[in-house]
Protein backbone atom coordinates (compact mmCIF):
# COMPACT_ATOMS: atom_id res chain seq x y z
CA UNK A 1 0.00 0.00 0.00
CA UNK A 2 2.83 2.33 1.04
CA UNK A 3 4.77 1.49 -2.03
CA UNK A 4 1.82 2.68 -4.18
CA UNK A 5 1.78 6.19 -2.30
CA UNK A 6 5.31 6.77 -2.90
CA UNK A 7 5.10 5.42 -7.19
CA UNK A 8 1.79 8.06 -6.99
CA UNK A 9 3.43 10.56 -5.22
CA UNK A 10 6.88 10.26 -7.68
CA UNK A 11 4.36 10.22 -10.72
CA UNK A 12 2.63 13.14 -9.47
CA UNK A 13 5.81 15.29 -8.75
CA UNK A 14 7.29 14.35 -12.12
CA UNK A 15 3.86 14.71 -14.36
CA UNK A 16 3.87 18.48 -12.54
CA UNK A 17 7.39 19.35 -13.39
CA UNK A 18 6.23 18.40 -17.05
CA UNK A 19 3.55 20.23 -17.09
CA UNK A 20 5.17 23.55 -15.44
CA UNK A 21 7.99 23.36 -18.14
CA UNK A 22 5.75 22.44 -20.59
CA UNK A 23 3.49 25.84 -20.00
CA UNK A 24 6.62 27.99 -19.28
CA UNK A 25 8.09 26.87 -22.66
CA UNK A 26 5.23 27.53 -24.54
CA UNK A 27 4.13 30.68 -23.07
CA UNK A 28 7.53 32.24 -23.58
CA UNK A 29 7.64 31.33 -27.13
CA UNK A 30 4.60 32.45 -27.76
CA UNK A 31 5.35 36.18 -25.87
CA UNK A 32 8.72 36.66 -27.78
CA UNK A 33 6.35 35.91 -31.44
CA UNK A 34 4.47 38.48 -30.38
CA UNK A 35 7.32 40.87 -29.56
CA UNK A 36 8.11 39.99 -32.92
CA UNK A 37 5.24 41.19 -34.15
CA UNK A 38 5.05 44.26 -32.76
CA UNK A 39 8.61 45.22 -33.74
CA UNK A 40 7.35 45.19 -37.05
CA UNK A 41 4.08 46.52 -36.41
CA UNK A 42 6.75 49.71 -35.11
CA UNK A 43 8.39 49.37 -38.19
CA UNK A 44 5.37 49.90 -40.51
CA UNK A 45 4.42 52.96 -38.41
CA UNK A 46 7.82 54.49 -38.54
CA UNK A 47 7.93 54.15 -41.92
CA UNK A 48 4.34 56.09 -42.29
CA UNK A 49 5.99 59.11 -40.32
CA UNK A 50 8.65 59.02 -43.25
CA UNK A 51 6.62 58.44 -46.10
CA UNK A 52 4.13 61.14 -45.05
CA UNK A 53 7.32 63.33 -45.25
CA UNK A 54 8.36 61.92 -48.40
CA UNK A 55 5.00 62.72 -50.21
CA UNK A 56 4.78 66.45 -48.97
CA UNK A 57 8.66 66.92 -50.19
CA UNK A 58 8.09 65.05 -53.39
CA UNK A 59 4.95 67.48 -53.92
CA UNK A 60 6.93 70.67 -53.55
CA UNK A 61 10.00 69.48 -55.63
CA UNK A 62 7.55 68.56 -58.51
CA UNK A 63 5.89 72.11 -58.25
CA UNK A 64 8.91 74.06 -58.01
CA UNK A 65 10.42 72.31 -60.79
CA UNK A 66 6.87 72.38 -62.90
CA UNK A 67 7.43 68.22 -63.60
CA UNK A 68 4.80 65.77 -63.92
CA UNK A 69 6.08 62.26 -63.17
CA UNK A 70 4.37 60.63 -60.00
CA UNK A 71 5.71 57.62 -60.22
CA UNK A 72 7.57 58.36 -56.42
CA UNK A 73 4.31 60.49 -55.26
CA UNK A 74 2.02 57.17 -56.15
CA UNK A 75 4.48 54.67 -55.14
CA UNK A 76 4.77 56.49 -51.46
CA UNK A 77 0.87 56.84 -51.05
CA UNK A 78 -0.03 53.97 -51.90
CA UNK A 79 2.13 52.33 -49.55
CA UNK A 80 1.15 54.52 -46.74
CA UNK A 81 -2.56 53.29 -48.03
CA UNK A 82 -1.82 49.48 -47.75
CA UNK A 83 0.44 50.07 -43.91
CA UNK A 84 -2.44 52.51 -43.01
CA UNK A 85 -5.05 49.28 -43.47
CA UNK A 86 -2.32 46.72 -42.07
CA UNK A 87 -2.56 48.25 -38.82
CA UNK A 88 -6.50 49.15 -38.62
CA UNK A 89 -7.14 45.44 -39.75
CA UNK A 90 -4.22 43.22 -39.61
CA UNK A 91 -2.04 41.83 -42.39
CA UNK A 92 -2.74 38.09 -42.27
CA UNK A 93 0.23 37.70 -44.50
CA UNK A 94 2.51 39.19 -42.53
CA UNK A 95 0.61 38.18 -39.33
CA UNK A 96 0.23 41.42 -37.93
CA UNK A 97 -3.13 41.75 -35.67
CA UNK A 98 -5.67 44.49 -35.83
CA UNK A 99 -5.56 47.82 -33.49
CA UNK A 100 -4.96 46.05 -29.86
CA UNK A 101 -6.27 48.57 -27.65
CA UNK A 102 -8.91 51.23 -27.98
CA UNK A 103 -6.49 53.81 -27.35
CA UNK A 104 -4.36 52.99 -30.21
CA UNK A 105 -7.35 52.70 -32.61
CA UNK A 106 -8.41 56.25 -31.08
CA UNK A 107 -5.29 57.78 -32.86
CA UNK A 108 -5.22 55.59 -35.78
CA UNK A 109 -9.06 57.10 -36.57
CA UNK A 110 -7.18 60.37 -36.26
CA UNK A 111 -4.39 59.77 -38.77
CA UNK A 112 -7.08 58.24 -40.84
CA UNK A 113 -9.35 61.55 -40.89
CA UNK A 114 -6.15 63.83 -41.82
CA UNK A 115 -4.68 61.48 -44.41
CA UNK A 116 -8.13 61.45 -45.90
CA UNK A 117 -7.50 65.12 -46.58
CA UNK A 118 -4.22 64.97 -47.34
CA UNK A 119 -4.85 62.39 -49.72
CA UNK A 120 -7.58 64.57 -51.50
CA UNK A 121 -5.45 67.79 -52.01
CA UNK A 122 -2.53 65.16 -53.51
CA UNK A 123 -4.86 64.15 -56.11
CA UNK A 124 -5.90 67.14 -56.74
CA UNK A 125 -2.40 68.73 -56.98
CA UNK A 126 -1.77 65.59 -59.38
CA UNK A 127 -4.83 66.61 -61.46
CA UNK A 128 -3.95 70.68 -61.60
CA UNK A 129 -0.07 70.23 -62.23
CA UNK A 130 -0.61 68.83 -65.56
CA UNK A 131 -2.41 71.59 -66.41
CA UNK A 132 -1.22 75.32 -67.76
CA UNK A 133 -4.33 77.60 -67.67
CA UNK A 134 -3.80 80.90 -65.20
CA UNK A 135 -6.98 79.60 -63.30
CA UNK A 136 -5.53 75.68 -62.41
CA UNK A 137 -2.24 77.44 -61.74
CA UNK A 138 -3.65 79.62 -59.14
CA UNK A 139 -6.11 76.64 -57.76
CA UNK A 140 -2.43 74.83 -57.47
CA UNK A 141 -0.67 77.28 -55.30
CA UNK A 142 -3.82 76.84 -53.29
CA UNK A 143 -3.61 73.44 -52.84
CA UNK A 144 0.10 73.63 -52.36
CA UNK A 145 -0.03 75.84 -49.46
CA UNK A 146 -3.12 73.42 -48.08
CA UNK A 147 -0.23 70.79 -48.10
CA UNK A 148 2.59 72.60 -46.46
CA UNK A 149 -0.28 73.87 -43.36
CA UNK A 150 -1.44 70.62 -43.03
CA UNK A 151 1.81 68.16 -43.25
CA UNK A 152 2.79 69.04 -40.16
CA UNK A 153 -1.15 68.06 -38.10
CA UNK A 154 -0.54 64.89 -39.93
CA UNK A 155 3.09 64.03 -39.42
CA UNK A 156 2.59 64.69 -35.60
CA UNK A 157 -0.16 62.33 -35.27
CA UNK A 158 1.29 59.73 -36.98
CA UNK A 159 4.45 60.65 -34.62
CA UNK A 160 2.17 60.00 -31.70
CA UNK A 161 0.89 56.55 -32.98
CA UNK A 162 4.42 55.29 -33.25
CA UNK A 163 4.79 56.54 -28.92
CA UNK A 164 1.62 54.38 -28.50
CA UNK A 165 2.75 51.81 -30.32
CA UNK A 166 6.26 51.88 -28.67
CA UNK A 167 4.61 51.83 -25.29
CA UNK A 168 2.25 48.78 -26.06
CA UNK A 169 5.21 46.69 -27.09
CA UNK A 170 6.89 47.89 -23.77
CA UNK A 171 4.13 46.54 -21.93
CA UNK A 172 4.51 43.15 -23.33
CA UNK A 173 8.04 43.31 -22.77
CA UNK A 174 7.77 43.97 -18.93
CA UNK A 175 4.87 41.59 -19.13
CA UNK A 176 7.54 38.60 -20.49
CA UNK A 177 9.90 39.56 -17.46
CA UNK A 178 7.06 39.42 -14.90
CA UNK A 179 5.97 36.10 -16.06
CA UNK A 180 9.69 34.86 -16.10
CA UNK A 181 9.97 35.82 -12.58
CA UNK A 182 6.72 34.26 -11.55
CA UNK A 183 7.97 31.14 -13.33
CA UNK A 184 11.51 30.70 -11.73
CA UNK A 185 9.69 31.17 -8.13
CA UNK A 186 6.84 27.88 -9.45
CA UNK A 187 9.99 26.38 -10.27
CA UNK A 188 11.74 26.61 -7.22
CA UNK A 189 8.28 26.46 -4.85
CA UNK A 190 7.96 22.91 -6.36
CA UNK A 191 11.59 22.28 -6.19
CA UNK A 192 11.20 22.37 -2.53
CA UNK A 193 7.79 20.87 -2.15
CA UNK A 194 9.33 17.86 -4.43
CA UNK A 195 12.69 17.91 -1.83
CA UNK A 196 10.32 17.78 1.08
CA UNK A 197 8.70 14.64 -0.39
CA UNK A 198 11.16 13.16 -0.89
CA UNK A 199 12.69 13.59 1.65
CA UNK A 200 9.26 11.65 3.39
CA UNK A 201 9.52 9.21 1.14
CA UNK A 202 13.42 8.50 1.70
CA UNK A 203 12.94 7.90 5.97
CA UNK A 204 9.60 5.78 5.16
CA UNK A 205 12.12 3.62 3.06
CA UNK A 206 14.51 3.62 5.56
CA UNK A 207 11.88 2.88 8.47
CA UNK A 208 10.88 0.24 6.29
CA UNK A 209 14.26 -1.42 5.85
CA UNK A 210 14.60 -1.11 9.35
CA UNK A 211 11.62 -3.06 10.24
Amino acid sequence: MKTNKISTKIKTLGALFIILMAVIIFTTVYLNNKNKKDALVINIVGKERMLTQKISKNIFYLYYSEKTNFSELNSASEEFIQGLDSLKNGNKLTGIEPVPNDKIGQQLYKVEILWKDFFDNVTSFKKLQIKNDEESEKLLKTVVETIYNTNNNLLNEVDELVTLYTLHAEDKTVLIKNFQYLAAVLILLLIFYAFTQLKGIEENANKFLEF
